[in-house]
């Protein structure tokens, strides 16, 4: 429920912050439309255009930080793929991904939180670890999902872990991944980065949809 609460409260900043001030502006922009004369009219009316662009790519970039549409579409190493360019554009920070299995879909279950993991942990990382490369590798067996993400940054002491749990995620990944069965680890010290891990069962996963199944072509 915290974390729902805490989606809830990111969903309800982005509409109110961001959509929310430019549809004033929109609102404001068009209401002068009608006292204009023919010409200034029009370039008012081009002005109402340009921040409708601007709404739609709000919306687009809302909708994707939510649930990106390729998770569910073309599974997640075309998630992951999309998602590492996008963060490099937006941070800097390159990505060195390896994995070994995901050419098999696993359950949306799986592939979500195995997403968030990674999502969450590269946020972290643009955020506090100083960096201008991290690594992710996600691999598979019969049994478990290994997702691996490391940074050589700045690092912080594990005894700081329930204070600093609540500005950086940690404890919604744990929750995520303990939620479908899985285990959840982090490793850290000032200085020398940190790791995070996660295992996920890909079978007996509890409420998944389905188990893997062949990646489509």
């Amino acid at each position: 429920m915290e974390i729902q609460e805490s989606e809830r409260k990111f969903i309800a900043n982005e509409l109110h912050d961001e959509i929310g001030q430019i549809l004033t502006g929109l609102k404001f922009t068009l209401e002068m439309v009608p006292r204009l004369n023919p010409e200034d009219a029009n370039a008012q009316v081009r002005k109402a255009q340009k921040i409708t662009t601007e709404l739609l790519k709000q919306v687009r970039e809302l909708a994707l930080k939510l649930r990106p549409a390729v998770l569910d579409d073309l599974g997640l190493i075309h998630a992951l793929l999309w998602h590492f360019d996008n963060y490099a554009t937006q941070t800097g920070v390159q990505i060195e991904f390896t994995q070994d299995g995901l050419l098999n879909r696993f359950s949306p279950a799986v592939e979500l939180v195995a997403y968030r993991v990674i999502q969450e942990s590269l946020t972290n990382i643009a955020r506090y670890a100083d960096v201008k490369k991290a690594t992710v590798d996600v691999r598979t067996n019969s049994a478990y999902l290994d997702v691996q993400v490391v940074d050589a940054g700045s690092g912080f002491e594990l005894a700081d872990l329930p204070s600093w749990k609540a500005s950086s995620g940690i404890a919604g990944m744990r929750e995520r991944v303990t939620s479908i069965g899985g285990e959840f680890n982090v490793i850290s010290s000032p200085g020398n980065g940190t790791i995070v891990r996660a295992r996920l069962p890909v079978v007996n996963v509890k409420n998944p949809d389905e188990g893997a199944v062949p990646f489509p072509p």
